[in-house]
């Protein structure tokens, strides 16, 4: 998996993180860890982040499973759980760094095909019990982190995750696209470990939050929360900042229009999700709107590379752009469900 390290360093780079990655052998975690001459661990360790296959670890698994007893299956259950709180154990020895852990992925094709989903024993049965052990390990283990690989799989698609001729010609399964998409997720991690995390969502209001321009039509001629799309796809956006905001994100807003006119639809529109309690602060104004993202970053005293600006225009988003480099610009598309993974 070297080739992550280009993917690594990149995605560290757009938080201003500069990384350094460092390889173990082949085949060789436990003993790249306890090494002292190899010295891959050590208190100047950051981040720990340890691929562990299935397939490599048990070469005969998919083929052999329907032969294979509950008992030797809890032989490898057993096993594997204790390679992993082995590995840990001696990770936190030598280092406090964070420990990034992917999951055992789910196998899209078993010797059983349709069958395997029809037993409560099947393959994949079998590595969902073995992922939620582990999951249940890593958390109880400070700092340490189980990284869900199937969701990153589904993210990109299996035939762009895997590579099978790469990983027969040099054990090596994952594209480069796999990688990157790994990379990615890992980055997100260490964004948290350095403190740079977004604090703060600002939010346009017209074909952002709801279909429509307040002032152009009636408020209830704005689309959103009645039944079809886009209507429950503009909710379920609201849904989603809804959720963040319970997770102690900021929300605010920024929009060019009558203040009276937006909140009349924060007040009226039986469709609307998010209330007026649910904004920190807001500029709803006519005056460009890279001055007003500064000034609530002045009222809410956060640094500007804390905010997220989401807007459904391509003037406003590159106006922001360009005049405040250190925040993040995400342009609603057509489709609020594409912005919503986005942001994730």
């Amino acid at each position: 998996v070297d080739q992550i390290d280009v993917f690594l360093k990149y995605f560290c780079a757009e938080f201003s993180i500069k990384a350094n990655c460092h390889f173990g052998n082949f085949d060789t975690i436990l003993q790249d860890i306890i090494s002292p001459e190899f010295n891959l661990i050590n208190d100047s360790t950051d981040v720990t982040l340890i691929f562990y296959n299935l397939d490599f670890a048990y070469p005969n698994l998919k083929n052999d499973f329907s032969t294979l007893t509950s008992n030797e299956l809890d032989i490898i259950t057993n096993d594997t759980l204790s390679y992993v709180e082995t590995c840990i154990e001696n990770i936190r020895k030598k280092s406090n760094s964070l420990i990034l852990w992917p999951s055992f992925e789910s196998f899209l094709f078993t010797a059983l095909g349709i069958k395997d989903n029809v037993f409560d024993n099947g393959i994949n049965d079998f590595i969902l019990k073995v992922n939620i052990a582990l999951s249940t390990l890593f958390n109880r283990t400070n700092n340490c982190y189980f990284i869900h690989s199937d969701h990153i799989c589904a993210r990109v698609g299996e035939a762009n995750f895997y590579d099978p001729v790469r990983s027969i010609s040099a054990a090596a399964p994952y594209s480069i696209n796999g990688l990157k998409a790994f990379a990615l997720e890992c980055s997100k991690y260490v964004r948290a470990l350095t403190g740079k995390v977004k604090k703060c969502i600002v939010l346009d209001c017209d074909n952002t939050l709801w279909k429509g321009i307040v002032g152009e039509s009636k408020i209830s001629s704005l689309e959103i929360g009645q039944k079809g799309y886009p209507s429950e796809a503009f909710y379920a956006f609201q849904r989603f900042v809804k959720q963040l905001s319970n997770k102690g994100i900021v929300i605010a807003l920024c929009s060019k229009n009558n203040e009276e006119d937006v909140w009349a639809v924060f007040d009226s529109h039986k469709g609307m999700l998010l209330k007026k309690s649910d904004i920190t602060s807001a500029r709803i104004n006519w005056a460009d709107k890279a001055s007003n993202i500064k000034d609530i970053a002045q009222e809410l005293n956060l640094g500007l590379d804390s905010f997220v600006f989401i807007d459904d225009s391509d003037f406003e988003c590159d106006l922001v752009r360009e005049a405040l480099h250190e925040v993040d610009v995400i342009q609603m598309g057509r489709n609020p469900l594409e912005t919503i993974q986005e942001i994730i």
